[in-house]
């Protein structure tokens, strides 16, 4: 028979199960005198209100007592109370508390102390309460015959008044019933004042119970010393506050006299109550299965997370725990309110508030009692143990493996898995005593979440860190981890990537992931392997975009060569003429379109012999002869193309170079027959076979947006061309891809091609189709997309690397185009090689400029004569370039010139326009061309359009004149 185990973890209610009650009393002096006091006690207090419930299981009762002084009339004491008020009504009686009131030093808090007694007695007496404790803030004595009081009879005649309060007006009467009914009272009192009474405030408290006097008014100061007392009397280690101690005194004679006083600093330490003790590290586990628990935890942090608060849970490593837990919860939308929240609220800090949270966080990772808890559990065998002398790692690094897993991040676990050792035993500890080994014996869930605690003690993996780092365990072949590292991800498969949830987690399609589980796609399931192995042939396809691929393709005549053709006599005008321009055997196009004047125009362009000047329609690539060569100023098109004829023109392929012959009437067709097995070979191929073809280079992108075919060669048959669109558009992230562009995405079939595709480069067919697949496919999937950048010589992803002028083949990285155009600026010298492209010396584009210098835009727009013999320099007047000085005159190069004007500006200023909004002449005496006239207008200065906004008006500049410089 099988036994079921029906235990479960309580819940957050449960877990206080029957212990009593417990009512917290802060009360606090509210007088004029606590101007300083008051505003920190209130954030202080808000702070103490929100963790009290977290804290108590719901079973501490606060109490806010507010006292002044009987000069004050009815405003001498006020109270709220948890039992009967809602949680925003005890912080709005915080925040309503004013420092006011309070004629003289002494105030009324023996009424305060005997309302606390009074209040205590009825709630025992209705049950209702076990346990009351109090924390009084204070800068003041109590009235008494030493303390000069003004309202001390008052404060006695009240007291003896009121049945309900009991313990009198006596301070030892007070301390007495106090004791009596077990209510101990912890008292916070201002730092000491100056003068000959400086102790008589505290030494009065002291015959209470223990006095901290605070070193410092501030919010943090108060919260730090509160909640370390509230841990101590709970029975939680706190680490040493050396900037607090209690302060003890001793009394030697009656009456009182200040000077035999005798104070005694001891430390911060207390003895914990029983009734309030509670375990904060059984709040963890509520957090997970307790929705209750979990709404607190949220609402809490809500309340803390603000610049006055978030000192209060910077003092027990728990708080750091159940944020950490928070942060797991990834599909919960009030996450990203939280985080943004502390975002903000760091940033507000001071530099000290800042260091405590930032160290409060950093501990928040800290797992050392969940490991040490499975230590302890582990049956007994062999350890795993860092090698002696093995690298540190740090904890940021390791724990980014889970959210993206870069080159750095996987050289950390990597750092791991090359010094683990395993041993027989070991006894290795840190020096809190956790241990610094892992049982062999651990569960495969725990060891990996737990490896990286051996290099960095307390650390551990959440599950999707721990699946990835036993995927590198499979893929390095790892000798002692391999075969748990397998069974491990076996155990998992299909459960640790959330794609349903990709948009809360999408870290899982970051190429970094993409990258590692596309080699580590045996371990996942099928539909996960399809998903990687798309994504990473996407993520290839983009980094090998720009990669040059070298074709070859049949030859591009221009017009001003000679080429070997073939030539028939037309019977009108008879002149031996291209077949490409004979419209029948024996007539040509010229006498066709000029008539009578053909012969004429034949005498002035006749190409003797055979051959003539060729070129390649721009439209349907077909090559014909040019007759008048001198007219064509344009891109060839033939007369079918340019005339936009229905019917395309007939054209006959040359089987060596590839190139299509527009063939009119058909006569170069004639020349197939049975000995060339109908191919026709072109008069270049035939006599200069070596002219017939040509090497090119083209990008991969260019390459398959033509050749959208070639993706059937990686599986994308369906919709090669939509898969296309979407994988080359730098706007679709991988992200958007997966939750926008599925159906594309996974539209790849495991059918391969029957033939490889006719490619096509530029519109012209390329040699050696196959080999063409076969690069592409090594481009894609196998090669390293990397290069050299030419100007500094430095490896870079391909992505990265561009053409130096947008012009030339030569690939630069954006920092060196930065640095070679950005070296031109106005007021300083001007070098014109900085003004070309550093290779091919050519202007560059405009888009090139603007990225990398875009007020130097209109300087290569504007066409200059540079002499040899002198330097040159960015005038801030006219904003052209002009001479600076010669070089033999100047014994260096100027390059320390920085507002350089020339001598036209110096001596007369420029030329007036006109403003097109009030018509006023306007002179420019330097800088740009933007223009803003007292009446409103904005204008371009250098044509006199007028513009609704100044970025109108740079738009302007940069589109028309090249520039926002004097173009002219």
């Amino acid at each position: 028979m099988t036994q079921t185990n029906t235990t479960t973890t309580p819940t957050w209610q449960e877990l206080a199960g029957d212990k009593p009650e417990l009512d917290l009393f802060l009360v606090c002096d509210t007088t004029g005198s606590m101007g300083t006091y008051l505003p920190a006690l209130q954030a202080s207090l808000r702070q103490v209100f929100a963790l009290a419930k977290l804290m108590y299981h719901d079973r501490l009762k606060v109490h806010i007592v507010s006292f002044k002084d009987y000069c004050d009339g009815d405003m001498v004491l006020s109270s709220v109370s948890r039992r009967q008020g809602r949680n925003d009504a005890i912080v709005k009686f915080v925040d309503d508390l004013r420092p006011t009131g309070g004629g003289d030093w002494p105030e009324a808090v023996k009424t305060a102390l005997n309302f606390v007694v009074a209040t205590v007695d009825e709630l025992r007496a209705q049950a209702a309460s076990g346990s009351a404790i109090v924390f009084l803030y204070t800068d003041a004595p109590p009235h008494h015959a030493t303390t000069q009081s003004n309202n001390m009879t008052k404060e006695m005649t009240a007291i003896a008044a009121n049945p309900a309060y009991r313990a009198g007006h006596d301070w030892c009467s007070i301390q007495k019933t106090l004791r009596e009914a077990d209510i101990p009272v912890f008292t916070f009192h201002s730092p000491l004042r100056n003068g000959a009474n400086a102790h008589a405030s505290p030494s009065f408290y002291a015959l209470l119970g223990p006095v901290v006097v605070l070193p410092t008014l501030s919010s943090t100061v108060i919260t730090k010393a509160t909640i370390g007392l509230l841990l101590q009397l709970m029975d939680e280690e706190v680490d040493e506050m050396p900037e607090f101690a209690r302060t003890s005194y001793f009394h030697g004679t009656t009456p009182f006299n200040e000077t035999l006083i005798v104070p005694m600093r001891m430390p911060f330490t207390f003895a914990s109550i029983p009734a309030m003790h509670e375990r904060l590290d059984a709040l963890l586990p509520l957090f997970a299965h307790d929705a209750g628990f979990r709404n607190l935890v949220m609402k809490t942090f809500e309340v803390i997370f603000r610049p006055d608060n978030i000192a209060a849970v910077t003092y027990n490593p728990v708080f750091g725990k159940l944020w950490r837990l928070a942060c797991r919860q990834r599909l919960d939308p009030r996450l990203d309110d939280l985080t943004t929240q502390l975002s903000r609220c760091v940033d507000a800090l001071p530099a000290d508030g800042k260091a405590l949270v930032q160290e409060w966080l950093i501990a928040s990772y800290d797992d050392s009692a969940r490991i040490q808890g499975l230590v302890d559990a582990a049956p007994a065998g062999a350890v795993f143990v860092m090698a002696a002398g093995a690298p540190t790692v740090a904890g940021k690094h390791l724990r980014s493996l889970a959210r993206a897993p870069t080159a750095g991040a996987l050289a950390s676990v990597t750092s791991i898995l090359s010094h683990l050792q395993l041993y027989a035993t070991a006894t290795l500890a840190t020096d809190d005593g956790t241990p610094g080994y892992l049982p062999s014996t651990l569960s495969n869930d725990d060891l990996f979440a737990c490896l990286p605690h051996l290099v960095c003690p307390g650390t551990s993996f959440s599950r999707r860190g721990a699946a990835v780092l036993a995927l590198l365990c499979c893929l390095s072949d790892h000798t002692l981890l391999k075969a748990r590292a397998e069974a491990y991800l076996a155990s998992i498969r299909g459960s640790w990537l959330p794609f349903e949830l990709v948009i809360e987690f999408p870290e899982i399609v970051s190429t970094e992931f993409i990258q590692l589980l596309y080699r580590g796609r045996a371990h996942l399931t099928e539909h996960e392997q399809a998903v990687y192995t798309q994504l990473y042939l996407v993520h290839r396809l983009r980094c090998a975009a720009t990669k040059d691929v070298g074709v070859t393709l049949g030859f591009s005549p221009t017009k001003t060569q000679l080429w070997p053709d073939t030539k028939a006599r037309c019977r009108v005008c008879a002149y031996e003429t291209s077949c490409s321009l004979m419209v029948e055997a024996d007539l040509c196009a010229m006498c066709v379109t000029y008539g009578d004047d053909a012969p004429r125009l034949q005498a002035e362009t006749v190409v003797v012999g055979d051959t003539s000047h060729l070129v390649e329609c721009v439209d349907c690539h077909g090559v014909y002869a040019v007759l008048q060569v001198h007219q064509l100023a344009t891109h060839p098109k033939c007369w079918y193309c340019r005339t936009n004829q229905l019917t395309p023109a007939p054209k006959i392929e040359c089987h060596t170079c590839l190139n299509s012959y527009v063939d009119p009437a058909g006569l170069y067709k004639q020349q197939c027959n049975d000995d060339t097995d109908g191919l026709w070979t072109c008069p270049v191929c035939v006599t200069a076979p070596s002219r017939g073809t040509e090497a090119s280079l083209t990008t991969l992108s260019a390459l398959v947006l033509e050749n959208a075919a070639l993706l059937e060669h990686f599986g994308w048959s369906r919709s090669p061309s939509a898969f296309l669109a979407m994988a080359l558009d730098p706007k679709i992230s991988l992200l958007k891809m997966f939750t926008t562009k599925y159906d594309d995405l996974m539209s790849a079939t495991d059918d391969s091609p029957s033939s490889t595709p006719e490619v096509r480069v530029g519109g012209k067919r390329a040699h050696g189709a196959d080999g063409l697949v076969t690069k592409v496919r090594s481009l894609v999937l196998t090669e390293a997309l990397r290069d050299v950048c030419n100007l500094c010589f430095e490896d870079h992803s391909l992505a990265t690397l561009h053409s130096a002028c947008g012009r030339c083949a030569t690939k630069c990285c954006d920092s060196c185009l930065s640095r070679w155009y950005g070296a031109v600026q106005p007021g300083k010298m001007v070098l014109a090689s900085n003004l070309g492209c550093p290779f091919c010396r050519r202007v560059p584009t405009l888009g090139v400029l603007r990225k990398h210098n875009r007020q130097a835009c209109a300087l290569v727009a504007s066409k200059m004569t540079w002499c040899a013999e002198m330097y040159y320099g960015w005038c801030l007047g006219c904003y052209k370039v002009k001479e600076l000085a010669e070089r033999n005159c100047a014994v260096e190069p100027p390059v320390d010139v920085e507002t350089f004007r020339c001598n036209e500006c110096i001596d007369g200023g420029g030329e007036p326009n006109v403003c097109p909004g009030c018509f006023v002449e306007t002179e420019k005496t330097g800088g740009c061309n933007h223009m803003t006239c007292v009446c409103g207008q904005h204008w371009c200065f250098a044509c006199g359009a007028g513009f609704a906004t100044a970025d109108d008006v740079y738009d302007h500049l940069y589109e028309v004149h090249r520039g926002i410089g004097n173009d002219q």
